[in-house]
């Protein structure tokens, strides 16, 4: 018999309202990302074993609108546990306040700001400077050279990314299984499995609505599929990172 193999499918939430006073809803364009996945994941025959999610809205709406897209292709999810761990880290707080609270003494995010406005209707400026200055702010919170009060570690947060996948790994030892979540709990869990250190790359990396992939075999996490936006293709507008 060979060994036993579990696939765990990391799926990022879809849009969310990224510039509103609640950022934790979806944006129209979100909606339309989850569906897609639904209806790719159904199409192509997949099965989950198992379903968890984050406890944010976000999460939980984006599992709603796959589930139901699955389910009109002929596939039923099963209930999905809801998962502590799978919360995001702070990082609208770093930049809805940090951002301004570091921008006076911080001269390097200071020039990444001025390209984010001097990027006007140019798009993709739009979204490489944008993505640059999270980088930036992320890096600094994985470094503790920046931390609000009361505001959650990087410490704190991969320990609790870490107890969750511990928890994924423990409840399941082969087959398929779904984990609705957020990109820094996708790209934290993803740098694990690549041996990659917290810090290492950028931290930016997982496209809304997208599907990555984790296997788990002989003792052994390994990475499969990042950021898959195959289901997005082809329709102008849909991808998106931010």
């Amino acid at each position: 018999m060979g060994d036993k193999t579990l696939r765990l499918h990391l799926i990022r939430h879809g849009k969310a309202a990224a510039s509103a006073a609640d950022y934790d809803q979806l944006r129209p364009l979100g909606e339309t990302q989850a569906r897609k996945l639904g209806e790719h994941l159904g199409a192509r025959g997949q099965h989950f074993d198992a379903v968890y999610c984050g406890p944010h809205r976000r999460q939980v709406h984006t599992l709603m609108l796959c589930r139901k897209a699955a389910g009109e292709t002929g596939q039923a999810w099963p209930q999905a546990a809801t998962l502590e761990g799978l919360a995001e880290a702070p990082y609208e707080e770093l930049l809805k306040f940090g951002l301004m609270e570091r921008l006076p003494v911080d001269e390097a995010l200071q020039t990444l700001v001025r390209r984010v406005q001097d990027a006007g209707e140019d798009r993709d400026a739009l979204r490489t400077h944008m993505a640059a200055t999270f980088d930036h702010m992320a890096r600094l919170w994985h470094d503790d050279e920046f931390n609000r009060e009361g505001m959650q570690t990087a410490r704190e947060f991969l320990a609790q990314v870490d107890d969750a996948l511990a928890t994924l790994l423990r409840n399941h030892s082969e087959g398929d299984v779904a984990v609705v979540t957020s990109n820094g709990v996708i790209g934290t869990m993803v740098g694990r499995a690549g041996g990659q250190m917290p810090g290492e790359g950028p931290v930016l990396m997982i496209a809304n609505g997208s599907v990555s992939v984790l296997r788990a075999s002989a003792g052994a996490l390994e990475v499969e599929v990042v950021s898959d936006t195959t289901h997005l293709k082809g329709e102008p507008g849909l991808i998106s990172i931010l």
